[in-house]
């Protein structure tokens, strides 16, 4: 199953400009992973080491464009 990114028009070419247009921003899930990318960056991952999936959002953006990192001190499981 594919989801694609929503993106406002007045912010493609400067995600262009990055790598990032509504052909290379997508999110894919399989039976057995899910394979998130955006742009140059990717995220690949086994359905196993995902326990929720939450909508959040609407955010500005300068949130929301670029790629984030997480950290947590929680121990992998």
């Amino acid at each position: 199953m594919r989801f694609d990114f929503a993106f406002e028009k007045k912010y493609l070419p400067a995600l262009a400009a990055i790598g990032v247009t509504p052909l290379t921003a997508r999110v894919d899930v399989s039976a057995k992973s899910l394979d998130a990318r955006f742009g140059p960056w990717r995220c690949r991952t086994s359905l196993k080491n995902i326990s929720c999936v939450t909508r959040t959002g609407p955010y500005s953006a300068v949130k929301a464009i670029g790629a984030r990192g997480s950290f947590s001190l929680d121990p992998p499981l």
